[in-house]
């Protein structure tokens, strides 16, 4: 049986900003080859710490899963730069992992059009973050009866846009899902400004038949 452990975190909040709600600040170490990312992660405490618990030996990504305009600026442990390269985690560490978030004010702009080149009212915009070992939806806004939509407090990164004719639950699309539909994302590089005059495609997501058969046996 592999050596359990807990890493203690401690998290620099931007100046006058308080989570919306207890869980609307998640934290998540997740091991490198996950297949796929799922939003659940560890609180924030009233004294700025979140605990990581039963991790293992072996190499971590942090995630940060909100509803709020922040993102994470740096994260270190040591020396090791969690933000860019992970976590080596061997065992129990004596020190604690600093977390630095920052306000996100960037926004993304734009329209959904249908193949006849009209506006998809309703379409379910997903903004995809490209993790090291799979994308993750990081937001979801539904488009206005003109195909418009907004997406706010996004921090710098890169990553996919991709509009859907019909909603689908975040916990629902991973990598699977997002293979179906790459095609039509379109790729997004935010940096300090907004993104404005986005043009989408809606698309549907469609999954292979069974290749099981329905044939009775005599």
């Amino acid at each position: 049986m592999r050596l359990r452990f807990s890493l203690r975190a401690k998290v620099r909040l931007p100046e006058g900003f308080h989570p919306s709600t207890p869980y609307s600040v998640l934290f998540k170490l997740e091991p490198d080859g996950t297949a796929e990312l799922t939003e659940d992660g560890q609180p924030l405490a009233k004294d700025g710490e979140v605990v990581f618990k039963r991790l293992q030996p072996g190499h971590y990504r942090l995630y940060l899963f909100t509803d709020d305009p922040v993102y994470v600026q740096s994260a270190k442990l040591e020396d090791q730069d969690a933000l860019h390269d992970g976590l080596s985690l061997h065992g129990p560490s004596n020190g604690a992992l600093d977390i630095t978030l920052a306000i996100a004010n960037s926004e993304l702009d734009g329209v959904v059009d249908g193949d006849n080149g009209i506006p998809v009212s309703g379409a379910d915009v997903k903004l995809i973050a490209q993790g090291e070992d799979a994308p993750y939806v990081f937001r979801s806004v539904v488009a206005d009866a003109k195909g418009h939509f907004v997406v706010k407090g996004v921090p710098p990164g890169n990553y996919n846009l991709v509009a859907l004719k019909e909603a689908v639950r975040d916990r629902e699309f991973g990598s699977l899902e997002f293979g179906q539909v790459e095609g039509q994302a379109a790729p997004i590089q935010v940096r300090d400004a907004s993104v404005t005059g986005i043009s989408l495609k809606s698309t549907n997501l469609r999954y292979a038949a069974s290749a099981c058969s329905t044939q009775q046996l005599p």
